[in-house]
């Protein structure tokens, strides 16, 4: 089989030698998720809990298409596929352009 490109997401980019993205030759996601383990020992703890299922805030993409959606972590991998590996973002502050606080202006 050709590889598939696997683009790491930003925030695991360091433990990844800073590469954006690596190849892989594995045929389903799970197969693919051991592999970056493999050669980056630890990292697929950030993506999989210890039942080994994705995590929650974790979502992978072959394509546009949700892996959830489809087989999950059994999903197949096709020569030039990409693959995203996106950890979702939440949080932030808001900002106040007038005087008044958050509770004033509600």
């Amino acid at each position: 089989m050709d590889s598939v490109t696997v683009v790491l997401p930003h925030q695991l980019r360091q433990e990844a030698g800073g590469v954006r993205s690596v190849t892989s030759n594995a045929t389903t996601v799970r197969e693919m998720l051991n592999e970056l383990d493999s050669r980056f020992p630890g990292m697929k703890f950030r993506f999989c809990q210890e039942t080994g299922e994705l995590r929650p805030f974790v979502n992978v993409f072959v394509g546009s298409e949700n892996v959830r959606y489809l087989d999950g972590l059994d999903s197949r991998l096709r020569s030039g596929d990409v693959v995203h590996i996106i950890h979702s973002v939440a949080g932030g502050a808001q900002t106040y352009t007038d005087s008044r606080t958050p509770e004033e202006s509600r």
